[in-house]
């Protein structure tokens, strides 16, 4: 896991929150898409998700010309066809739906993926937008798919506050109990309190603001180099020698070396004995092996075995839900409004979803044109693909964009005319000449409606200005005219 990866989950887990449990990392879900558009603006279009990201209105076969179940398909592109998938063999499979349908235009297509918010944040949805404009005899289009998952930097600002403070009232408690049991003498952890309130909420929030700043950039995964030097320096800044991915072995265990230095020297400030004694360093030691749940450390004396690493581990864990229990309420109620709370404070520092499974979208568009420019890959004439996970819309959106023109389906136009614009260049120039020439857009669209190329001939015959002519002769030759 890179550096970036650990200090994202750091920020949500604020050191202290580790003992909550682990954030969910592996499996997921995937939703394809194959939007079509056609010349006069209606869409085909189909879909392949999971059943739990489909609104239930979505669902009314009325609605599609065709809805049935299927078995989950992989991330990435398909090899078959969203129309071709066929349900599962055996019944209680079907983990997916599959749906299609043809639509007038994009204001008649249903919405149907919807991921949730567990707190009051706006769920995050697939939004479609098509934008057509008839220059006569080409129409160029304009299609834009967004995927929204927004975050206020205030608001982040607060969340992590809260974390903090939260984190602050549980953890040193905590510790403090499990001090208590191994050094059968009464704790004192006010300073550690005080310190996740003060200088802890700064780091938190800094880094937050690292990664966010990153994701509005869109460097937060394209850029990881840049990401990372920046966590380093507020890390750094904050006095925590992290360790960039590229120093070596060597610069990284030392940089190890000195990150569990100062965690020691800050515990053995902030955690003391009643009447303000110092705790043995092999205590924290131990506190660390338990957990991470990890190997036992050769180093400490006596040394833990693996299981009872796993015992302590558990034996920790009972004792900060004892103390969320004094705080949230006791038994399954309490532990599931502290589950809600954390979850909150998740996604409003990280957004919906970069501590859920990953959730992976992939979309195939056909176009009924040439692509002028695109942020997806080109894979056909008229066709562009998107991959992608849902994390990348954090902080605002993730955007599909795609731009063509194509010949006017319903102009009037000559055989001549009609082959001339089956050569993507003469579209592409045709396009730029309308759009910078008022003239020559004028003289274009009456062509579409006449059915010749009368108009812009007349216009040649008409003016005096020689550039002018040749823009329009330029033009008609590009018509097929010789």
């Amino acid at each position: 896991m890179s550096l970036a990866s650990r200090v994202r989950r750091w920020v949500c887990l604020c050191c202290a929150l580790m003992v909550v449990g682990a954030f969910v990392g592996c499996g997921g879900q995937a939703s394809h898409i194959e939007p079509k558009i056609h010349p006069n603006g209606s869409i085909d279009r189909a879909f392949c998700q999971p059943r739990e990201t489909i609104p239930s209105a979505s669902l009314d076969e009325q609605l599609w010309t065709k809805v049935r179940e299927v078995k989950a398909v992989p991330p990435g592109p398909l090899e078959t066809p969203i129309r071709e998938l066929v349900p599962p063999a055996k019944k209680g499979e079907a983990t997916a739906v599959v749906a299609w349908g043809t639509f007038r235009s994009i204001a008649d297509l249903p919405e149907h993926f919807l991921h949730p918010s567990v707190g009051a944040r706006e769920p995050s949805r697939l939004k479609p937008v098509l934008d057509l404009v008839d220059h006569g005899l080409i129409t160029e289009g304009t299609w834009w798919e967004s995927l929204n998952d927004e975050v206020s930097g205030e608001d982040q600002r607060a969340a992590c506050q809260e974390l903090a403070e939260l984190g602050s009232r549980l953890l040193p408690k905590t510790v403090a109990l499990w001090m208590e049991r191994e050094i059968n003498e009464e704790v004192n952890a006010t300073a550690l309190a005080d310190w996740m309130r003060g200088e802890g909420s700064r780091l938190v929030t800094e880094l937050a603001f690292v990664i966010y700043d990153a994701g509005l950039r869109k460097k937060l995964y394209s850029d990881e180099a840049y990401v990372q030097s920046r966590l380093l320096a507020v890390a750094r800044h904050h006095g925590i020698p992290l360790t960039s991915d590229a120093e070596g072995e060597e610069q990284s265990e030392k940089r190890k070396e000195e990150l569990e230095a100062q965690l020691f020297d800050l515990l053995k400030r902030a955690i003391r004995t009643k009447d303000g004694g110092p705790i043995p360093r092999e205590r924290f030691q131990r506190l660390f092996e338990i957990v991470a749940d990890s190997q036992p450390n050769p180093n400490l004396v006596p040394e833990y075995t693996k299981e009872q690493v796993a015992e302590e581990h558990k034996k920790l864990v009972a004792l900060f839900e004892t103390v969320q229990g004094e705080l949230f309420g006791p038994g399954e109620a309490g532990k599931a409004k502290f589950d809600a709370k954390v979850a909150e404070l998740r996604e409003r520092i990280m957004g919906l979803y970069t501590f859920t499974p990953p959730v992976n979208f992939h979309c195939r568009l056909e176009v009924p044109g040439h692509v002028l420019s695109t942020n997806g890959v080109v894979t056909d004439s008229g066709q562009v693909e998107w991959s992608f996970e849902g994390k990348e819309a954090f902080p605002s959106v993730y955007v599909m964009e795609c731009h063509w023109v194509a010949p006017s389906k319903d102009a009037k136009m000559p055989d001549s005319v009609a082959l001339a614009l089956k050569n993507p260049k003469n579209l592409v120039e045709l396009l730029r000449l309308v759009k910078a020439n008022t003239l020559i857009a004028t003289a274009v669209e009456e062509c579409a409606k006449t059915g010749d190329l009368k108009p812009l001939k007349q216009r040649a015959i008409e003016t005096f200005l020689l550039p002018e002519r040749r823009t329009i002769e330029k033009t008609l030759k590009l018509l097929g005219e010789k």
